[in-house]
């Protein structure tokens, strides 16, 4: 069989720059541009530490010893080196998203598929309709960056280059441990491109020497290797298997979060259902047949998909194991864990398809997609009430400002959570108490009457006015009390 055609130039440019693009265009429908839960201190808090401080961020045993130092010091270039703010910082990971697109698309590319179909295929991936997190909110970056350099890897790994192959695949073991399990398809792709076998190893190289030094420089920074899990230890096998098969519930059977609303959506929802169900007929068909009805499917070697498809398979169980059998939530919270397995699920949708198969799946992901970021753009929409208001108060230093009762979440969306602290430290001057006290709805009482008895009486001595606001969680609006 012969090699797979390269791309041209005006192929590759397509390939890299529209899925980047559709991303950046499709987000400012929704215009979640305000940071959101975890994104005060994965970004937003990032300009006040020093770039190896920021490496380390979240690397305690409480936090799972997550040394995720590409992502972390990625954003501290951002934000110290080149002065970014948090939309310009939002905005990359976005083209993020759609260059992970691009990487599978390079892969699609590789397996003998038609341009048509793997710049389809390509954008089919970044508009899955089940992964609204990963457009909403800017802390899913070290999924997003993981993945990218983690595919982007195993493509040069297939092209030979095992040079760039092993930076890529270091920066992506160095972004999320979730890229880990892709070094077991490097030989597994060596195999299904009939590699010998000094081939075999020495395109597997180059992801065992990245994830071996990754591991030394994590020994070394954090002091383990491994978390300790003993909650997931706890989890019965078949409870997790269950929990595996249930994410196929969203990425193919219902796509629809449960925070969604429109008289509609239950019409695309079963759109995109039947429209996936006959893409994974179409192989049986052709099997059945022994026919390739169009030069889409004639063109390329049956028994090189063949050899293909359980690589795929193995891919997406593998990569899926690191959820630890999470089962999905109705409203999608936690979709970002199976970006990455979808990957898979997606190419191996397009083995046998053709690019006018992917139109009426297209369509519905997109209409999905929208009323799922329905909740972002009102956790946005309330994130700006308080901020606005901040921003006036703040800088003015006439009024103490107290905001209390502010939501935690809204819906899936992680709202206030974290905003707190991060916010008020911002206004730190050399008395701590000297800021914004902001608390959150569910605080215990007691906590919350020793924050405000030591903060009530520095104002006074200050001889400051004390505006006490309450959050209206039904309205989303400040009320002055």
């Amino acid at each position: 069989m012969g090699p797979a055609a390269r791309l041209t130039t005006r192929q590759t440019v397509l390939l890299f720059c529209l899925p980047a693009l559709a991303a950046l265009a499709f987000s400012l429908l929704h215009a979640a541009w305000l940071p959101l839960g975890d994104d005060w201190l994965l970004i937003e808090s990032f300009d006040r530490l020093a770039f190896f401080d920021a490496l380390l961020v979240k690397t305690g045993l409480s936090d799972g010893l997550r040394f995720r130092p590409m992502t972390r010091g990625h954003v501290w270039i951002e934000q110290n080196l080149f002065g970014l703010g948090f939309a310009t910082s939002k905005a990359i990971g976005l083209v993020y998203l759609g260059l992970t697109g691009s990487a599978l698309g390079l892969l699609l590319s590789h397996w003998r598929l038609p341009f048509r179909l793997v710049l389809s295929g390509a954008l089919l991936f970044v508009f899955q309709p089940s992964l609204a997190e990963l457009h909403g909110w800017a802390s899913t970056r070290v999924d997003l960056m993981a993945s990218f350099f983690g595919l982007f890897a195993l493509w040069l790994c297939v092209k030979r280059r095992l040079l760039l192959s092993c930076i890529c695949f270091f920066a992506a073991f160095a972004a999320k441990e979730s890229s880990w399990p892709l070094l077991c398809l490097c030989p597994a792709l060596a195999w299904v491109d009939r590699r010998t076998g000094r081939e075999v190893l020495l395109q597997t190289l180059p992801a065992v020497i990245a994830l071996i030094c990754f591991l030394i420089w994590k020994w070394l920074q954090v002091g383990a290797l491994l978390p300790k899990l003993a909650a997931h230890d706890a989890i019965p096998l078949w409870v997790r298997i269950k929990g595996y098969i249930a994410v196929l519930d969203p990425m193919l059977v219902n796509p629809l979060s449960s925070a969604a609303q429109g008289g509609l959506l239950p019409l695309f929802s079963w759109t995109w259902l039947l429209s996936l169900l006959a893409l994974c007929f179409i192989p049986l068909m052709q099997i059945r047949s022994q026919r390739f009805g169009s030069s889409s499917v004639t063109d390329r070697d049956w028994r090189y998909l063949c050899r293909l498809a359980p690589v795929l398979v193995i891919g997406f169980v593998l990569t899926l194991a690191l959820t630890f059998g999470v089962p999905p939530q109705a409203n999608l919270s936690g979709a970002r864990l199976w970006f990455l397995p979808s990957a898979f699920f997606v190419a191996l949708l397009l083995l046998a398809s053709r690019p006018s198969f992917l139109v009426v799946p297209g369509i519905a992901a997109l209409f999905l997609l929208h009323a799922n970021l329905a909740p972002y753009r009102e956790a946005n929409q309330r994130m700006e009430v308080v901020l606005e208001r901040l921003a006036i108060e703040v800088p003015a230093r006439q009024n103490a400002i107290r905001i209390r009762g502010l939501e935690q979440v809204h819906g899936p969306v992680p709202l206030f959570i974290l905003m707190n602290v991060a916010y008020m430290e911002r206004f730190t001057s050399t008395v701590p108490e000297d800021r914004p006290l902001l608390t959150l709805e569910g605080t215990a009482p007691e906590i919350e009457a020793a924050l405000d008895k030591r903060w009530r009486e520095f104002m006074l001595h200050e001889k400051r006015k004390i505006l006490d606001l309450v959050w209206d969680k039904q309205g989303g609006r400040l009320i002055e009390r």
